[in-house]
């Protein structure tokens, strides 16, 4: 399973707004606060809500997860665990947040796309650099990466994530005001320069 790191849930959603394509699930596996905040952050989307159940565990003692999911019919809210066992979540891609037991991804099926999300530093070390790569994309050669005009040298490093010669996503890291910052995405269609672009443009990196 991989992880993707985000600053923030705003970026989380994002990210997993762009994979919606009107006809898949997207489904969020987390506590109440993330819940509450990525329910909070998809009502600037153009969503509807269909059923929303969220308890405060202050107030109703229940501590265990909630499945927040984007369907053609509109936004869910459920408790994964509302009694002794998980429900099985109904999503082609899911996002499941750190600190979720391990016995979800047992009623996952094994046809979605599972990604776990974090919003901490990623620990592991930048990829070696190449004399022939250019500085801002490891996995393109100089004069060819279609990222070159979108950021600065030195500040902003892309690394694209391919599948054979087809790119399906990319990683963004820059350190800005003494703070790391990185985004990720990852989708099933490939990505090309448009694409790109348009995603860039809409995270404002």
């Amino acid at each position: 399973m991989k992880t993707l790191y985000f600053e923030d849930i705003e970026y989380l959603c994002l990210a997993a707004n762009d994979m919606y394509d009107g006809h898949n699930e997207i489904v969020f596996v987390c506590k109440y606060e993330d819940a509450k905040e990525i329910l909070r952050e998809l009502i600037f989307y153009d969503h509807n809500f269909k059923e929303l159940l969220l308890e405060d565990p202050e107030w109703h003692g229940y501590e265990d997860e909630y499945y927040v999911t984007i369907k053609d019919d509109g936004i869910w809210c459920e408790k994964a665990k509302p009694k002794d066992e998980y429900l099985y979540p109904d999503g082609d891609v899911v996002f499941i947040s750190g600190d979720s037991n391990t016995k979800v991804l047992k009623k996952i099926s094994k046809n979605a796309i599972v990604y776990e999300y974090s919003f901490e530093e990623s620990n592991d070390e930048e990829p070696e650099e190449y004399d022939d790569f250019c500085e801002c994309c490891y996995d393109r050669k100089e004069g060819k990466c279609f990222l070159d005009d979108e950021v600065e040298e030195g500040e902003t490093y892309v690394h694209t994530l391919k599948d054979g010669d087809n790119v399906h996503g990319f990683n963004l890291s820059k350190y800005e005001d003494g703070a790391y910052k990185s985004y990720s995405y990852y989708g099933s269609d490939v990505l090309n320069e448009d694409r790109v672009r348009d995603i860039l443009r809409k995270i404002d990196f």
